[in-house]
Formats: C-alpha cells, structure tokens, sequence
C-alpha cells in the first residue's frame, strides 16, 4: 500500500500502518457503529473519483473565442475531475493550452503570456481549497476569454470576510484540506514559482495573485461575491497592443537594476580602495618608526601612533607575512629588521 508522508514523500506500508496514517491525517474516521469511513476530506483527496461522491467536486473550465459565453465560440471544454491536486494541476495546464504567448525579441526572445502562471496557480488552488462543497449542483468555473479570465468558486467568503480584507485576513472554511494541500508536493511545473508544495499556509496566496498580474498587465485582479453563495475572480489578460509597453518597462527596470549595480560596485570599489590607501599608510608609519629605532617595543609604537597594542600587533604580524619585517634576536634584546 502506497502512502504519503506529511512530508510530501511517499513509502510503501501494510495496510494496517497505512489505515493508522489515514486515521492520523484524519482522511478515516470510524462511525458510530465502528465502522471506518472515509471524511469529506479523505474522498477529496485521497480517491480517483471524487465526483462518485460529491458529483460537484470537479472544475468546468471552458475558452472562449471571443469576450462573452456562447456554446458555438467554444475553443476548448473540459471537465476536471479527480483528487484536488490533480484537478489544481490539470486546470493550469488548461489554461496554459489555451492562452496567447507573445513573443519579445532583444537579445534573442523573451516569451510574454497573456496571464502570470503563478497568478493563475494560486487563484485555482484558492478555489478549490477554499470552496464550499456543501453546496450541492455547483461547481467551480473556469472559463477563459479572449480578454480575461473568470473563476467562479462556489461559496461565500468564510468567517464574515469582506472583499477588501482578502489580501490581509488569513480564514479557511475547509481546514483539513488546505493541510493536507500544504503537504503535497507540486504537481505541475509553474515558471517564476518557488514552492515545494501546493499551499502556503501563511496567506500569502491572495497578495501574489494581485501583484504578479498588475506587475504583468497592468491591472488588478477583481474580486465579487455573487448572491452571497459564490465568489467571482477576474483576472485581465495583457492585451497584445501592450507587448511594447511591458517590452520598454522590463527593459527600464532592466537598465535601473543595472544602474544600482554599478553604482553599489563604484561603492565597494571606493571602499576597498579607501581601505587600501589606510593600511598602507599605517605600515608605512610603522616601518618609518622601526627604521629610525629598529629596537623600539609594539607598546612604544602603539603609543606614539595612538592606537592599541592589540591593534599594532595585528600590523606586526601583516607586515611579517608579507615578508616586509622579520625579528632578529630574542624579544628582549633583539630589533626589527625592516626587508622592504
């Protein structure tokens, strides 16, 4: 029997220590007449068919040709099922299938798509995490057109959220399954993503959506509940007239990045070069006063250069490895011999 860890990894158990974990991960619970069965969470996630139990637990994503929805412009339908990182998986490459991808060349070419991926990820991967499959005959939405992106989550905002407190306040209405998704490991390759698992439990899911679309497009992200029993995401896509705009803003952030660079290298360089001129300037101090009294104590230099024994001795001993000084002699009554 195949488990996951809560780790993410996966090993190879007998039933009974794999009917422990489920229990532990809380997938099983035993009813009243001692019977094991699986939770609303253990059928989500962990059975092929999820939809044999709750037939609305699946993504209806549609692409349209055109900017409203009309059965005879449909490019591409598909009805996502299976367990809920999978279905997460399958709806991102559905949309990475159907939007434009343009193409920007300088320096060889640059790929600008229509969506930020990372954007599209977390707002599907909020849908299904965060939905309510309570409600019975509806199911999320996924329909792309030529212009945006809508994404209709079934369910109201939980915990008395409102619209504008989304990217601030952290609620759940299905805690077990944003758990669980936050131990499951990536299922789809995401550019510009980081993360080792489907969910970040930090709430940082709805920031992101927000910043990596306006960074891209321009525009934010619009977030409506409808009929307090369903949630509407929009997300904009870059129109193609914008291309150029995007082209000569990246390469003006480029040209500030490359700015700031140089002048933090002007910097460090000036710097190393202050620090330079200093040491050498103390060495030379030091190397004058041992030519004049070649048997003068690093407490008489220290005191008539106004610093620390502590300090002079550190000089001494740079001076020695770099093969400018070298002692002749016992410490008391020998003299310094200065090389070059």
């Amino acid at each position: 029997c195949l488990v996951l860890k809560s780790d993410g990894s996966t090993i190879y158990a007998t039933r009974d220590i794999a009917a422990a974990f489920y229990r532990k991960m809380k997938l099983t619970t035993t009813d009243a007449q001692g019977v094991e069965r699986l939770t609303t969470a253990g059928v989500l996630m962990a059975t092929e068919e999820p939809e044999r139990f709750f037939p609305s637990a699946y993504i209806q994503a549609v692409c349209y040709r055109g900017l409203v929805r009309d059965s005879a412009d449909q490019l591409d339908t598909l009805d996502i099922c299976g367990p809920l990182d999978e279905q997460i998986a399958t709806a991102c490459k559905f949309v990475r299938r159907n939007m434009r991808v343009y193409g920007m060349k300088d320096l060889g070419r640059t790929d600008i798509p229509q969506y930020s991926m990372t954007a599209v990820f977390e707002a599907i991967t909020n849908a299904v995490a965060h939905r309510d499959y309570s409600i019975t005959g509806s199911k999320i939405r996924l329909h792309m057109f030529k212009d945006r992106i809508e994404l209709f989550s079934p369910g109201g905002l939980p915990d008395r959220m409102t619209v504008d407190e989304l990217p601030y306040r952290q609620a759940s209405r299905n805690e077990l399954i944003c758990s669980l998704l936050a131990r499951c490991p990536m299922p789809v390759d995401i550019p510009d993503c980081t993360r080792n698992y489907v969910m970040d439990r930090r709430g940082e899911g709805v920031p992101v959506i927000l910043e990596r679309t306006k960074h891209l497009t321009g525009t934010v992200p619009e977030y409506r509940v409808l009929s307090e029993s369903e949630l509407l995401l929009t997300i904009k896509a870059l129109p193609e007239g914008s291309v150029e705009k995007f082209q000569q803003k990246t390469r003006l952030i480029q040209q500030k990045t490359a700015e700031i660079h140089q002048k933090k290298v002007s910097v460090q360089q000036k710097t190393s070069d202050d620090s330079t001129e200093k040491s050498e300037m103390m060495m030379e101090s030091i190397l004058s006063l041992l030519r004049e009294n070649p048997s003068i104590s690093q407490k008489a230099v220290a005191a008539q250069l106004g610093t620390t024994r502590e300090n002079i001795v550190y000089w001494f001993g740079k001076l020695k490895s770099k093969g400018r000084l070298i002692r002749r002699g016992p410490d008391k009554g020998g003299e310094w011999v200065v090389t070059k």
